[in-house]
């Protein structure tokens, strides 16, 4: 359930995705070893993730409980929950195993651009049709995935090849994707977070926003 997946921390769920099951072979045995989470396992747990850890957690936001331990804090703390689970899920040795997997395994495999755009599409849920309206819980976990992915892609350590590939591909279908939301939106909250977030994204697609490479010492 949600309070779990919360405060349990994210490796129960997340190391779902890209996992693989082991079995112990002694000499002589035939099989192999490792396999592969079945894909349909990985897909459900992504949706899991989707619709418990990054959904706002209505169930811990009752006033009349918050407001007797503290002033402030709640949407502070939500968010480091979610980000907990979100930097476990798009880890940059998971999304290499799997594209490992679609590699060796094929069709059999949850294809990596099918599972970044899993994750973009739970995270910005709102965005998908309809009138627009997100919560200061959603846009501080949506504001936190572009930083995430901006990070990824700017950062002094950037993610490698094929992940920094397929983030730029998601950034630039989100872009896209606010942009048609943008005259949707409900209220001026939302209109302002979706503006944001575009400008955001554009910074993060920009290579003059990029980190410097490390300068390697000279010897004197």
């Amino acid at each position: 359930d949600s309070p779990r997946c919360l405060t349990r921390g994210p490796d129960h769920v997340t190391g779902i995705v890209g996992g693989f099951n082991s079995q112990q072979k002694h000499a002589g045995q035939d099989g192999v070893r490792f396999t592969m989470v079945p894909r349909e396992k990985q897909v459900a747990a992504v949706r899991f993730l989707n619709d418990n850890a990054f959904a706002t957690p209505t169930w811990a936001l009752k006033p009349e409980i918050l407001r007797r331990i503290e002033p402030s804090g709640a949407i502070a703390r939500v968010n480091t929950a979610q980000m907990r689970v979100l930097n476990s899920l798009l880890n940059n040795s998971r999304f290499d195993r799997l594209v490992e997997q679609e590699a060796i395994d094929g069709a059999a495999a949850y294809r990596p651009g099918d599972f970044m755009a899993d994750v973009r599409k739970g995270i910005w849920s709102e965005i998908e049709g309809g009138p627009v309206r997100i919560d200061v819980y959603r846009r501080n976990l949506q504001n936190s995935y572009i930083d995430l992915l901006s990070q990824k892609l700017n950062g002094r350590t950037p993610a490698g090849d094929e992940f920094r590939a397929m983030i730029r591909a998601e950034l630039r279908d989100l872009s896209a994707a606010l942009a048609t939301a943008s005259p949707r939106a409900l209220d001026r909250e939302t209109r302002a977070h979706l503006a944001d977030a575009m400008d955001e994204i554009a910074k993060a697609l920009d290579p003059k926003f990029a980190a410097p490479a490390p300068t390697t010492p000279v010897n004197p």
